[in-house]
């Protein structure tokens, strides 16, 4: 498939996704409740009032395109060779992983039965702790591959010594232009 016509499709489902979001509703203090002291403050309520419905699903979905979308622009300006295209997909498939298993923690942080005491994981809850500590450091991964392997990866040394050697003719030609034109040093700064 053309990279270009996958990028298309993943922003026009964001687009859709995000439309959707806006048309689709929960019903009442979708987006919070009045706070009892405070009235110029929302607070979010209970968990379970978007549980079942559209606005969890949607912004799931919405996520792992953003995901999957981030991933396919890193791979634009790479050469396509099974090596590059493994790495950067099988760290791809751990960034959507670790994603899918945030949302799955939430789904359970608030469904039937949760209770009032999440659990705790270093300190945090479970699915705080997958954003945290999971998805705060895999773009860290694509960063350090990135970086180690960008001159084998995107701009091996033959390329770049082509783009020197073609900077260097065009500063030539530049040159050559302006000292063989006439009238081009007869030119003199107003003083």
């Amino acid at each position: 498939m053309n990279l270009g016509k996958l990028v298309y499709g993943l922003f026009l489902a964001i687009g859709i996704c995000l439309s959707a979001a806006f048309v689709l509703s929960d019903g009442t203090f979708n987006h919070g409740q009045p706070h009892a002291q405070h009235e110029d403050m929302n607070q979010g309520g209970e968990g379970d009032r978007h549980a079942n419905g559209h606005t969890l699903w949607l912004g799931e979905v919405w996520g792992g395109l953003q995901i999957i979308l981030f991933v396919a622009l890193l791979s634009f300006g790479m050469r396509r060779k099974f090596k590059q295209c493994l790495a950067l997909s099988l760290v791809g498939l751990a960034y959507l992983g670790i994603f899918v298993c945030m949302c799955l923690a939430y789904r359970h942080s608030i469904g039937p039965g949760a209770g009032n005491l999440p659990g705790l994981f270093l300190g945090l809850p479970v699915p705080t702790a997958w954003m945290i500590y999971g998805l705060g450091g895999i773009p860290l991964v694509f960063a350090i591959l990135y970086s180690l392997n960008f001159d084998r990866w995107v701009l091996i040394p033959e390329d770049h010594r082509e783009f020197l050697d073609a900077v260097e003719m065009s500063r030539r030609q530049s040159q050559a232009e302006s000292t063989s034109s006439p009238g081009a040093m007869d030119w003199v700064e107003p003083g």
